[in-house]
């Protein structure tokens, strides 16, 4: 990947944190829900923890999928966004 392309990468990291947290500040009900899943996943690394080895390992990589593909899809989705918002200042004719 080339420098400019982790550039924009990085910046749109950053946009969709910022995103997030704005997100966070001004729905109550997502906030709510962060906090219920962040009390329940301590709850599910307890129960990890009487896993298998065997099983262990494939919930990790389960979870380390399911985390990949979370984030490719909200950088696709955020991409898209800023793509979206060009077609449509051009439909209004605004550039």
């Amino acid at each position: 990947m080339n420098s400019f392309n982790e550039s924009i990468r990085t910046l749109f990291t950053e946009l969709m944190q910022d995103s997030f947290k704005n997100l966070e500040e001004c729905d109550e009900n997502y906030k709510d829900i962060r906090t219920i899943h962040a009390n329940v996943s301590h709850r599910f690394y307890e129960l990890f923890q009487n896993f298998s080895t065997k099983d262990k390992e494939f919930a990790e990589s389960f979870l380390e999928d399911k985390s990949l593909l979370d984030s490719i899809e909200q950088e696709w989705l955020y991409l898209q966004g800023y793509k979206d918002c060009v077609k449509l200042l051009k439909l209004i004719e605004a550039i």
